[in-house]
């Protein structure tokens, strides 16, 4: 994948209508539900898709195969499956993937899958999928922060060193995958309380302030697979004397440190792609000082 592909759209939005995996991922299966392209399998998940769950069509002077869902398209199959069936192979997929040892990042958290229209979802799948099959992972990010004479300092988090993806390094406050039903203000008064102690009085008077796509390459067991990533971008100002509460142990620590050193630590690549992305783009906003490369890892 292009540097250019992981360079993140920051857009003053609090929505965007599209899950649609527009552009096609080189070297990467495209994924179609129906006639939308909705992700991009890994080539070291070709074989270990269920022959049950997926067709995988090997086409003539295209050098990777065609990924889609049985049961959904009459165009492929002889009848419609009906979706909470399918919702219910694909967990126990998930379950079996697991069983195996092949599913190290397994959270048994259900995920909702969009097309364009977004006016209800397509299937649910497990968490720990999205990536090998190049969904896309709908979340918060809350940029906590003080703001005392022009000088901005943020509250930064030091991720668990439990955590499956990107254990031990920094990050906004607060943040967590909308899932099931949830919604962006849902999904954040929860994360609010559960990784900051951040009551609901507090958290609801966070400001969305945009929309962050990204799409990068991340390390499997299988080998190379695709995140996607559309953060709902918050602010929310704080009281100097605020102090977090740390709930329920996803977060190691966290500081309140000035602009210019977090600035500083987005450089040296200690921060999370998106939790870089989201900090930089407040620092951008409200004023910090020197400027620093985003996204380092």
């Amino acid at each position: 994948m292009t540097s250019e592909a992981m360079t993140p759209t920051i857009t003053p939005a609090t929505a965007l209508l599209s899950g649609v995996m527009r552009h096609p991922a080189p070297g990467f299966a495209p994924f179609w539900f129906r006639n939308e392209r909705i992700g991009a399998v890994s080539p070291g998940w070709i074989d270990r898709l269920d022959p049950q769950l997926f067709h995988v069509e090997h086409r003539p002077g295209s050098p990777l195969p065609h990924v889609a869902l049985r049961g959904v398209d009459r165009r492929r199959d002889a009848s419609i499956v009906p979706i909470e069936s399918i919702n219910q192979a694909l967990q126990r997929w998930a379950e079996r993937l697991r069983d195996a040892g092949v599913l190290p990042g397994y959270r048994d958290e259900s995920i909702l899958i969009y097309g364009a229209g977004e006016a209800q979802p397509l299937f649910r799948i497990e968490r720990a999928l999205l990536r090998p099959l190049g969904l896309l992972l709908r979340t918060v990010q809350l940029n906590v922060f003080v703001l005392e004479e022009r000088r901005l300092s943020i509250w930064v988090a030091r991720r668990s060193i439990s955590k499956a993806v990107d254990p031990g390094r920094l990050d906004c406050l607060v943040g967590g995958g909308i899932r099931g039903g949830d919604t962006p203000l849902s999904t954040l008064l929860r994360e609010c309380h559960e990784e900051a102690g951040i009551s609901r009085q507090l958290a609801r008077r966070a400001n969305p302030v945009g929309v962050i796509d990204s799409i990068a390459p991340a390390g499997d067991v299988a080998g190379t697979v695709i995140h996607r990533e559309r953060a709902m971008l918050y602010d929310l100002k704080v009281a100097p004397d605020f102090r977090p509460q740390l709930v329920d142990g996803e977060v190691e620590e966290a500081a309140l440190l000035e602009a210019e050193v977090v600035n500083q630590q987005i450089a040296a690549g200690y921060w999370t792609a998106e939790g870089a992305w989201a900090a930089g783009d407040l620092i951008r906003r409200l004023g910090s000082g020197s400027e620093a490369p985003l996204g380092g890892r």
